[in-house]
């Protein structure tokens, strides 16, 4: 790729403004840029399928380089300010001993950086390589919250009598109480974090 980029740049060199290069493939070498960052996409695509923290961590930080070069300084900060917490800031182990611990606990020991990574993705469906984003779960339950909401609302707009049935809370704690109690019985963590990297 260099060898073609620097035989492309020194047949432009001597010629004027304007000038078509006599060597080198500017096509073959768009494309070929184009492969390398669509190949990291679909690695992120399928660390997310698959419900592999430890691979979309390992996205993560080449995606960070691609968006500081790329100008997207906002996007850098904010990946390169997880890859941080991730690594340096969030303890290892925490110990937490109190009142809310069950009697027959004594101590409670957890990892920070355990509760982050095991819970960022969730596979709503409960089979294989259905895994999907948290923010994506929170915006169906949102979908379905404004459905449910609109429902309610043309029930009581329609039907005079139809408020004795239930309340706007009631209707709407209902269609979270599901959808949770859906995601709770097919949850099932990203335990492959610590086999990818280690951690």
């Amino acid at each position: 790729m260099e060898e073609l980029r620097s035989k492309r740049e020194e047949s432009l060199e001597d010629k004027g403004e304007g000038a078509n290069p006599t060597e080198g493939d500017a096509i073959f070498e768009n494309a070929s840029l184009f492969l390398q960052d669509a190949l990291v996409s679909r690695e992120m695509n399928d660390a997310i399928k698959s419900g592999d923290s430890g691979r979309v961590v390992l996205v993560l930080k080449i995606w960070a380089l691609s968006f500081r070069g790329n100008g997207r300084t906002k996007y850098t900060f904010e990946m390169l300010h997880l890859i941080h917490n991730l690594t340096s800031v969030w303890p290892e182990e925490i110990r937490y001993v109190g009142p809310l611990l069950h009697a027959l606990e004594k101590e409670l020991i957890y990892s920070w950086r355990k509760i982050v990574l095991n819970n960022w993705l969730l596979n709503p469906s409960g089979l294989p390589n259905r895994f999907v984003e948290m923010d994506l779960v929170q915006e169906h339950l949102n979908f379905r919250v404004e459905v449910h909401n609109f429902i309610f609302t043309w029930t009581l707009i329609n039907h005079p009598l139809g408020f004795l049935q239930s309340t706007r809370l009631e209707c709407i704690m209902g269609v979270a109480r599901d959808h949770f109690t859906m995601c709770c019985h097919t949850w099932r963590p990203s335990e492959s974090f610590q086999r990818q990297t280690g951690w």
